[in-house]
């Protein structure tokens, strides 16, 4: 009985070592299998992070008139990409134009950052685009940076009034904003005219021509000649130019009081050697010879003014969605991964 008593203590004692061989082996198999995890996550966050590295130190070489450190402009990145659904490699790229195209400090390429992401996100587009257009507007007026969100609230207030894309609108701005800053016309006509036009069945390019071709030959010296003898005032007590709302309902006063078959060709003679191209005559001719569209542009005028966080409010939106909420996720992660 003793001998089939021990045999029995062997065989468990054996069936012990057996089983805990077996959990030491699928703990040594879990370890392998965390420590590769853990070797392919640095490997990769390390690659993640040379390339953002390498980004930064190519923003850097744009950064003109103060100095900045690698890590303050790797910061500005990651921190946009931690609170913004933006694509992440497409942030250092636009800091680097921002300093390439602009005279901004830190503080201030931080606001334009910030600002052209969320345009991005709200106009579903990507930030170079959103960057360039508003860049082009605030360089040729003269605006101040800090005050990028209200440019940016007239641009959505455009999209919402006229008939187009963000991304449509924005790649059109720099063929009028030139001839509207000669013409000492704001953004806010710009505007106007664009959503205007495009309401009237042109596209946002077709638009941006025919506004900028109508303001040059309003403003061309022959047209302003013409006009003061019309009667109809163009320039103020200090030689600028009135707002062009002010300037069409002086003009179709007097062209109203013609026969209607006299009108088409009044305004020509008018515009006739001032440029008063086809493009040009299409704003114009619309605007003031068709029953209610001057009141329709006027309308639009005052929307363009009254716009003040419509940016804002259609990035809330925007960025509530599943696809921007997974963007964050990934963009966080990368972050994650950059700091580590």
């Amino acid at each position: 009985k003793r001998i089939q008593a021990a045999e029995r203590d062997h065989r468990r004692f054996a069936q012990s070592l057996t089983a805990v061989s077996g959990a030491l082996q699928t703990l040594g198999i879990g370890f392998t299998i965390a420590g590769a995890a853990a070797l392919g996550f640095l490997f990769s966050a390390g690659k993640d992070w040379q390339e953002y590295q390498r980004q930064v130190a190519l923003t850097r070489t744009q950064v003109d008139g103060f100095s900045v450190s690698m890590q303050e402009l790797g910061d500005i990145g990651l921190d946009v990409a931690r609170r913004i659904p933006i694509a992440f490699e497409e942030i250092q790229p636009a800091l680097y134009n921002i300093f390439s195209s602009t005279n901004a400090n830190l503080k201030q390429s931080k606001i334009l950052l910030e600002a052209f992401s969320k345009a991005a996100v709200a106009g579903q587009t990507d930030i170079q685009t959103a960057a360039k257009g508003t860049i082009a507007i605030m360089n040729a007026y003269n605006i101040p940076f800090e005050k990028v969100n209200d440019v940016l609230d007239i641009q959505f207030e455009l999209v919402r009034k006229g008939v187009g894309t963000y991304e449509e609108f924005a790649n059109v701005f720099g063929r009028v904003v030139p001839s509207a800053t000669r013409a000492g016309q704001s953004f806010e006509t710009v505007a106007a005219m664009l959503a205007y036009m495009t309401r009237n069945g042109q596209s946002a390019a077709m638009a941006s021509t025919s506004a900028a071709r109508a303001l040059e030959a309003l403003t061309h010296p022959k047209t302003v000649e013409r006009l003061e003898k019309m009667g109809v005032s163009v320039l103020d007590a200090k030689g600028n130019f009135l707002p062009l709302i002010d300037v069409l309902e002086q003009l179709r006063d007097r062209i109203m009081k013609l026969p209607p078959a006299e009108r088409v060709g009044a305004l020509f003679e008018l515009l006739k050697g001032a440029g008063g191209t086809i493009q040009a005559r299409r704003f114009i001719e619309q605007v003031l010879l068709r029953s209610g569209e001057l009141e329709d542009f006027r309308d639009l005028l005052q929307s363009m003014g009254d716009a003040s966080g419509v940016m804002e409010s259609k990035f809330a939106e925007m960025s509530d969605t599943a696809a921007a909420k997974m963007q964050l996720l990934s963009n966080r992660w990368q972050v994650l991964k950059v700091t580590i």
